[in-house]
């Protein structure tokens, strides 16, 4: 063998030895990569069912605030003292509960926590329930959701209270929904993960409400979970498991979440074989790559240029779906988890620096009027304007963010309580100038402010309640004004 073939092998060993260091290593990235995305879609979704749970609560309590607005504690009698407005108010609760897509039962409670008015049956005394016991011992309690109880007439089914302020010490009574659990089900038609994958969602007492994969015969049964036993005692937000399932075996990727503030439970669990589809996929690409690569090394080199730019490219589409998963897709503006994370950053600074800093909150007025009288295609109108005026008037230092539904919040680094105030009023002002113009008139906007100014013994939850229930304080006034809080509630 001459010195030219000797050279032209060790160089071909050479190459394929780097080849093949190479190959070893784009497998395991993409394997840790395809896990890292799986890991994000399991965490993104959850957080979306969650949202939307909440959501759904958010809207029915509502309802709730407006009937207990319309209802006096002198029609809460059973017997009833008076037939005929009696049967006027029971009227009154089907036409609201017809609102409700998942409403089942609507219905008025005495300070016994008897059935005063409903859409069904009246007189049935409830003060056994969990629901009424909560509210009955808790003064402080002004809503409650319960877990999910099978009714007298064999509905499963989860009721929402909220109680009656009539200005009076003790518990003068309530209104409350029954919501068909199959409003969970609904939340998951537009998640899809494969067949050997499912999603489930269940109360705090891990009672199946919903399923993907359905098997309804499972619905309302209490499933022995030990994995989601200990996480719910744990009382984190959410947990990743990696674990083969104790009914088939198969390889799954869980997410546990709680639903913030409410008893309901999300498990996600993503089947290893089909997440992991694509990334076998691609390795067995490599490896035919590989072998070509020994039988031809300028093949083989421009196979490897081929992956380098095909990496490049799946690290600008991940970058690219990583900055649109924190904007909000509706407004243009931050969506919840971009802003809480910058506001901690500003807050975690004032901590250090002592500077003054400030958050507005603001809620838009009448919201839920207009989506019912102009039509969702509307409401999104007054929503991105809302994120338009945010964007437009408040200074490139500060942080704005949509929370939710109507609620926005913006955070002021350097800003004391009067300038947040006087911004707060430019806002408020600008939104007031908003018009949109619908088949059925025009539609004008207004929203109500909330301001408050950090203190030193503030923690970043207390500051944002504290200009929450400033916002409140703005709505309960009138609405279309900025109300400030200027000590620590």
């Amino acid at each position: 063998m001459t010195h030219a073939h000797r050279k032209s092998l060790l160089l071909s060993l050479l190459f394929a030895l780097f080849a093949l260091c190479l190959s070893v290593y784009y497998i395991y990235s993409s394997y840790q990569d395809a896990h890292q995305q799986i890991k994000t879609r399991l965490e993104n979704d959850s957080f979306l069912i969650a949202e939307w749970i909440k959501g759904g609560f958010t809207s029915s309590d509502y309802l709730l605030r407006d009937v207990i607005s319309q209802v006096g504690l002198s029609e809460l009698h059973y017997p009833p003292k008076n037939p005929e407005q009696h049967a006027k108010r029971k009227a009154f609760l089907r036409d609201k509960l017809s609102t409700l897509p998942n409403g089942m039962l609507m219905g008025l409670f005495n300070s016994q926590c008897l059935v005063t008015h409903t859409n069904a049956k009246d007189g049935f005394d409830a003060s056994d329930r969990d629901y009424c016991k909560a509210m009955m011992t808790e003064p402080e309690r002004k809503t409650v959701v319960s877990q999910a109880y099978t009714a007298n007439n064999g509905q499963l089914n989860i009721t929402q209270g909220r109680k009656f302020d009539f200005d009076q010490p003790g518990f003068k009574g309530m209104a409350a929904l029954a919501i068909n659990p199959s409003f969970f089900a609904d939340l998951m038609t537009p998640l899809n993960y494969g067949k050997q994958s499912n999603i489930t969602i269940f109360d705090s007492n891990l009672t199946l409400l919903a399923r993907k994969p359905a098997v309804p015969e499972k619905i309302g049964s209490r499933i022995h979970q030990p994995h989601a036993e200990a996480f719910l005692k744990t009382r984190q937000s959410h947990m990743f498991l990696d674990i083969d399932s104790p009914v088939d075996g198969l390889k799954r990727l869980f997410i546990l979440r709680n639903v913030d503030d409410l008893p309901f439970l999300i498990i996600i669990g993503a089947a290893h074989q089909e997440w992991q589809a694509n990334w076998r996929q691609r390795t067995g690409i490599i490896l035919v790559a590989l072998f070509l690569i020994l039988l031809l090394a300028a093949f083989g080199l421009y196979s490897y240029w081929s992956v380098l730019r095909h990496l490049k490219e799946l690290e600008r589409m991940k970058s690219e779906a990583e900055q649109l998963a924190r904007i909000d897709m509706l407004t243009g503006v931050s969506n919840r988890r971009d802003f809480t994370e910058k506001a901690e950053i500003c807050f975690a600074h004032f901590k250090r620096h002592n500077n003054p800093l400030s958050v507005i909150m603001l809620d838009a007025d009448h919201f839920k009027h207009i989506n019912d009288h102009y039509g969702h295609h509307v409401g999104d109108q007054v929503l991105q304007q809302l994120g338009s005026t945010l964007k437009n008037t408040l200074r490139t230092s500060d942080i704005n963010g949509r929370l939710g539904g109507e609620e926005f919040a913006a955070i002021l680094p350097d800003t004391n309580l009067e300038q947040a105030q006087l911004l707060a009023e430019r806002l408020r002002a600008e939104i007031e100038r908003i018009q949109i113009h619908t088949d059925n008139g025009q539609v004008h906007c207004t929203a109500s402010f909330g301001a408050a100014q950090a203190n030193n013994d503030d923690s970043f939850h207390t500051l944002f309640k504290r200009a929450d229930d400033a916002m409140y304080r703005a709505k309960a006034k009138g609405r279309n004004r900025v109300e400030v809080m200027d000590r620590v509630m």
